[in-house]
């Protein structure tokens, strides 16, 4: 955590002719996140290797087929269920559901790294990676459990947590 000085804003308008710029008194704090760092050693949870096969409530395009519906224009051609169409002459539609991914507890003091701040960077990189999958991500930490969910506030409040990780500061 630390506190932004004075800086400036800047503006290229228009179309790059010339650079605007003005001080800014800036009255703000910043919380710096550790640089991620791949480590496939950690990336899959208790060493399974074919994750993500439970059937999930959500829409989805590789999923189970969940029922067959109409057409309502929007869908893409591979989602088209042309047996049935061709025997019912209209546009029928498979609806398929999401396939949910197996949650994932990242817990740093268990990862790959030489030091703290190896490890740290190393659960910066799986929250992201994990993230990006939309699979649900969590958090195992000395002093308190995060549970795994998705979303960017989520994900906003775990890499927090891991920017203040180890500092006997109280985290908001």
């Amino acid at each position: 955590r630390c506190r932004l000085p004075t800086g400036s804003l800047r503006s290229i308008f228009p179309v790059n002719f010339f650079i605007r710029s003005f001080p800014a008194r800036i009255s703000a704090e910043a919380t710096v996140f550790p640089t991620p760092r791949s480590c496939h050693g950690a990336s899959s949870p208790e060493g399974k290797k074919n994750l993500g096969d439970h059937p999930s409530p959500l829409k989805g395009a590789d999923g189970e087929i969940e029922k067959i519906g109409d057409y309502r224009g929007g869908e893409p051609l591979k989602m088209i269920h042309w047996k049935l169409t061709a025997r019912q002459d209209e546009l029928m539609v498979k609806e398929t559901s999401e396939t949910a991914r197996e949650p994932v507890m990242i817990e740093p003091r268990q990862l790959p790294g030489e030091g703290l701040e190896d490890k740290l960077r190393c659960a910066t990189w799986l929250v992201n990676r994990h993230m990006r999958q939309n699979r649900p991500v969590g958090l195992q930490l000395p002093q308190q459990r995060i549970a795994p969910a998705t979303g960017d506030r989520h994900r906003l409040r775990m890499l927090k947590e891991l920017a203040f990780y180890g500092q006997n500061q109280v985290s908001a």
